[in-house]
């Protein structure tokens, strides 16, 4: 038997996600001391897989900054509540952010946490419909 040249649309679903990275992880633990700025609360957190205080941390320092920087902060404290499965808190936060105003690229990494949610809640479906429609839209394309 043939392997098939098309992935189907689940399995491309799942490989968008599975080498999705965010952007919470990016801090070293060598650099702790080093961070300041409105997000440095969060970003100590996540140094310590701590999600739900960095969500809440992100969203602080997004009350404390002005677009695009607050969006930015938005998107991170979204990103951070999924990777602490709290779907409901990342679901708020995006439901308050001015699609408009994102950028391509965070437009994409929206698409992506609500992704995830509709897979965390067992609806492939769900998530399909989110993304878009074809790979090659995505930033940079």
């Amino acid at each position: 038997m043939k392997p098939s040249r098309l992935l189907s649309p689940a399995a491309l679903c799942l490989a968008a996600l599975a080498g999705c990275a965010t952007s919470t992880g990016l801090v070293s633990s060598s650099s702790a001391s080093d961070i300041t700025g409105p997000d440095a609360d969060a970003q100590k957190a996540l140094m310590h897989n701590d999600y739900f205080r960095a969500s809440h941390a992100f969203e602080q320092a997004a009350t404390q900054s002005q677009p695009p920087q607050s969006t930015e902060y938005h998107l991170r404290a979204a990103e951070a509540a999924t990777d602490g499965n709290d779907y409901g808190y990342a679901a708020a936060i995006l439901d308050n952010l001015q699609q408009g105003a994102l950028e391509p690229e965070q437009q994409l990494r929206l698409r992506l946490l609500r992704a995830r949610a509709a897979l965390a809640r067992g609806d492939a479906a769900g998530a399909l419909r989110v993304l878009p429609p074809n790979p090659n839209t995505g930033p940079g394309s």
